[in-house]
C-alpha cells in the first residue's frame, strides 16, 4: 500500500474521532445531551430526552400561561431539549410567538425554560437543575 492510499484510508477514523471529540466536549462543557451528537456516552449518562424537561410561558395582557407544545413545534421541542443553545431556544421562542400571533391570540412574551433532572450519588434523590432559561419580548401587535 503506497503512502496515498494509507492517508486516504485514515480519514474515516479522523472524522469519526474528530466527531467524538467535539460530541464530548459539548456534552462535558456546553448544553448537549450525551444522547445525540454522535451518541458517544449515551449509555453512561441519563442525561436523555426522557431526563430533560422543556417548558414554554407565554404572558399577555389578559393571560399568563405554560402552554403545551403543539404538534407542528414537537420536533423543534425535542432538538432544543437534546441541545438548548442560546440561538437553538431563540427559534423556538420565535415561532411560538408566531404561532401565537397566527392565532390571532395576543402576545407580549414567551418565555422557554429546559431543564435536567439528576440524581444524587448515594441516596439517588432527585433535584433538577434549569439548564437554559430564554425570555423573548415580542413588538406588542392587537390580534
Amino acid at each position: 500500500m503506497d503512502r496515498r492510499s494509507r492517508w486516504l484510508a485514515a480519514i474515516p477514523a479522523f472524522f469519526l474521532v474528530a466527531v467524538a471529540t467535539v460530541q464530548i466536549a459539548l456534552a462535558r462543557l456546553g448544553p448537549l445531551s450525551p444522547w445525540k451528537g454522535g451518541g458517544f456516552g449515551m449509555f453512561a449518562s441519563l442525561d436523555g430526552g426522557s431526563f430533560r424537561t422543556l417548558r414554554v410561558f407565554v404572558e399577555a395582557p389578559e393571560r399568563s400561561e405554560e402552554i403545551l407544545l403543539p404538534p407542528s413545534l414537537r420536533r423543534l421541542g425535542a432538538e432544543v431539549e437534546a441541545f438548548p443553545s442560546d440561538g437553538m431556544v431563540a427559534r423556538l421562542a420565535d415561532a411560538v410567538a408566531d404561532r401565537e400571533r397566527e392565532a390571532e391570540r395576543s402576545v407580549l412574551r414567551v418565555r422557554v425554560d429546559v431543564w435536567r433532572t439528576e440524581y444524587a450519588p448515594r441516596s439517588l434523590e432527585p433535584s433538577r437543575r434549569l439548564l437554559r432559561e430564554h425570555a423573548m419580548e415580542v413588538a406588542s401587535r392587537a390580534p
